[in-house]
């Protein structure tokens, strides 16, 4: 991944795990290291195959297609904050006492 998509921590992050978990069993001996890091490999390639071809048609400057554009858009609602909650009136009622507290204890 590179920094057209921004996945990159994330991804690292990831297959860190899914590594480690098969360096366990390899090492740990419940099958053979050369398997457990095969499936790794297929695992990791799996996990990042759409967002690698999508990177890919960026690099190039095609236009995206519609199927991209969505799953594009799915990946920017998942990493989207939450909305924040809205006052409550109490709250909201509130702030004239809170603000004149501060403003006398910075006189």
């Amino acid at each position: 991944m590179d920094s057209v998509s921004a996945r990159g921590m994330t991804s690292a992050l990831r297959d860190a795990d899914y590594l480690s978990a098969a360096v366990i069993e390899g090492l740990g001996g419940s099958r053979p290291l050369d398997a457990a890091l095969r499936d790794h490999r297929r695992r990791r390639d799996r996990a990042i195959r759409g967002m690698y071809d999508f990177t890919l048609r960026l690099a190039a400057l095609s236009p995206v297609t519609s199927r991209e554009r969505r799953f594009r858009a799915g990946h920017t609602r998942m990493l989207a904050p939450p909305a924040a909650a809205p006052m409550s009136s109490q709250a909201q009622s509130r702030l004239p006492v809170i603000h004149s507290l501060m403003s006398a204890s910075c006189r």
